[in-house]
């Protein structure tokens, strides 16, 4: 019996995510342009191709649990070009990908759009990209993406779009996974009353120490506040991604001196 080859598109997301995962962004998934394109934004849209796949073309969608972190603290110890930058995630992740597509797909390189990059003709709705490849349910009213596995506790960073070849079929498309709040009142109003009280005062400059604390709690509310989520951030995760850009600059000096451990841990 012939063996049947698998479509070029699983072979190309799988040499991605081989090479992503080892730096922490354990989120590849594959989708078709177009499945994207029919829920965007027009201010979102990704211009199909004039050739090629169009707008059949195969779309690498790029994020993180909380597996990011100790990737990102070895690379923040060795590389002084990452500790020292401004923003020292967006920069790990950027160089991570364009490592990837140089090794991986140097003959046919992907078109990139970083979700941090919302200029004219780069922005990409991310979340509602996650939502249509079956990734996270984004919840429109706290406008939590919610995974399965990870809870809200994942973070959305890149889409790569390969011209040259077609996504997967329309038959072989994720379901969008549910929204662990549908059915659970006492999680919907949880968020609903974190989500409510995060966006109280928001202009106010007396607020801004505690602000970033409100944002972590909504995310705490979707499920039963008794227990941390078990793919939670790790707590210096959650202080250097939230913190460290507020006027307290001490949570992320401490933090800074302390990555190392987190290199030996993982």
């Amino acid at each position: 019996r012939a063996h049947r080859m698998s479509p070029a598109w699983t072979t190309r997301t799988d040499e991605v995510r081989y090479a992503l995962h080892a730096k922490g962004l354990d989120i590849v998934v594959p989708l078709r342009l177009r499945w994207y394109n029919d829920v965007a934004p027009p201010s979102s849209l990704i211009t199909p191709s004039s050739g090629g796949a169009r707008g059949d073309a195969l779309v690498v969608l790029v994020g993180n649990s909380r597996a990011l972190w100790p990737a990102f603290c070895a690379a923040h110890d060795t590389d002084p070009v990452i500790g020292d930058a401004t923003h020292p995630v967006d920069l790990y992740v950027a160089r991570a990908i364009s490592t990837v597509v140089e090794s991986s797909c140097a003959t046919a390189p992907p078109r990139v759009f970083h979700s941090q990059n919302t200029s004219p003709g780069n922005l990409v709705a991310i979340q509602r990209m996650a939502h249509v490849a079956g990734v996270a349910h984004l919840d429109e009213k706290c406008h939590l993406s919610i995974h399965p596995t990870h809870g809200p506790w994942i973070a959305l960073r890149a889409v790569l779009v390969f011209d040259d070849l077609e996504g997967p079929s329309d038959e072989e498309r994720i379901e969008t996974p549910p929204n662990p709040m549908d059915g659970d009142a006492n999680a919907r109003a949880r968020v609903d009353d974190a989500f409510a009280k995060a966006c109280e005062g928001y202009d106010d400059p007396s607020t801004t120490l505690e602000r970033w604390q409100r944002w972590v709690a909504v995310r705490d509310a979707v499920f039963p506040t008794t227990t941390k989520h078990p793919e939670r951030y790790y707590d210096d995760q959650v202080l250097y991604h939230y913190n460290c850009q507020t006027e307290d600059k001490s949570q992320r000096e401490r933090i800074r001196g302390e990555m190392r451990g987190y290199r030996k841990r993982a």
